[in-house]
């Protein structure tokens, strides 16, 4: 297994997902509870939006949740997402339909986390 670092003190991020997958296989319980350890203190939003995503619901709580959930800011009712390319923060975006395209706009304050159940996006151009 090849180091995550290619420089001392510089993370590497040359990994395809599947090498990901392979290097979360082949780790033993304590290497992920510590990769988990130290994601939850280098990068907490990215970390809780990890867990928050498999988390199992509980029907009890809400019965009308489906099985996927997508983040949106308490604040202002906005979907919200991170986008690696710009970094691992939160951030407000719009967006035409699935897959994009996105447009990533600053209401003015910082993303409030939390998730709904995925709502339908409706069609551009398309008025009810």
């Amino acid at each position: 297994m090849r180091s995550i670092f290619s420089h001392p003190g510089h993370a590497s991020l040359e990994f395809s997902p599947q090498e990901r997958v392979e290097r979360v296989r082949a780790s033993s319980p304590e290497q992920q509870a510590q990769a988990l350890l130290f994601l939850s203190g280098y990068a907490p939003a990215v970390f809780d939006a990890a867990l928050d995503a498999v988390e199992p619901i509980d029907e009890n709580d809400d019965p009308d949740a489906g099985e996927e959930s997508e983040p949106f800011c308490a604040a202002c009712a906005e979907r919200i997402g991170i986008f690696l390319r710009l970094g691992l923060e939160w951030r407000h975006y719009s967006s035409g339909g699935p897959g994009g395209p996105f447009e990533i706009f600053d209401p003015g304050h910082e993303p409030v986390v939390t998730w709904r159940p995925v709502t339908s996006i409706p069609a551009v151009g398309v008025t009810s």
